[in-house]
């Protein structure tokens, strides 16, 4: 079976399973006016700690705009700015 956009509403976890799997290719993330968290709170991504800046996955800001008090924003995701370098 063949898909060619999938949705996943996702906790760091699998975001950063799927990111390691080179399977997410856009994000849209909404953002909210509230901000919460405490020493415990997960973050959005996690499983990915990449030793250097430069082998982090990268993003490229395609679109953001307001939805009521909401920001929403649209993101490129790409491989890191070093994959494929001697």
């Amino acid at each position: 079976m063949d898909a060619a956009t999938v949705m996943v509403e996702a906790g760091g976890r699998l975001v950063g399973g799927l990111l390691a799997a080179g399977l997410i290719q856009e994000a849209w993330v909404f953002t909210g006016p509230r901000l919460l968290g405490d020493d415990a709170a997960p973050g959005p991504v996690s499983g990915l700690a990449p030793p250097r800046i430069d082998l982090a996955h990268t993003a490229e800001l395609l679109e953001a705009r307001r939805r009521g008090p909401d920001l929403m924003s649209r993101w490129r995701i790409g491989p890191p700015a070093s994959a494929g370098r001697g």
